[in-house]
Order: structure tokens, then sequence, then C-alpha cells
């Protein structure tokens, strides 16, 4: 099978991982981590969104009433 394309970083380390044999534990704690990066990238774009909209309390408030 020949790739298309070359590998992403992401996908480069990916494949590293799976070089590696894990406990359960420490397969969940890299879960959680991966998990919280996520989150936390999330919850930052919402911010910047919030102040690029200045939106407020009130404006949600109006939006859930609909």
């Amino acid at each position: 099978m020949e790739l298309q394309q070359p590998l992403s970083n992401v996908q480069e380390e990916v494949l590293k991982l799976y070089s590696l044999n894990l406990s359960p534990e420490e397969l969940t704690e890299l879960k959680t981590l991966l998990g919280k990066f996520y989150a936390l990238k999330a919850s930052r774009e919402a911010d910047q969104v919030w102040e690029r909209e200045q939106l407020s309390d009130d404006i949600m408030d109006q939006w859930l009433s609909k």
C-alpha cells in the first residue's frame, strides 16, 4: 500500500505511541490528558468568540429563553 500524502505531525506521534505497551491505568491517563487538552482548546476558542462578538450573560439568557 502506497501513501498518497505524507503523514501529519500528529499521525507520526500517534504511531510512536502504538509501539508502547501502556498499562490500562496509563491508557486512561493518556485519554484523560487528551480530553483535557481539547476541552481547554475549545474553552479558549469560546472565550475568543465571546469577546469578539461582545456577548454577555444577558444575551445568553435571551437566547436560552427563545
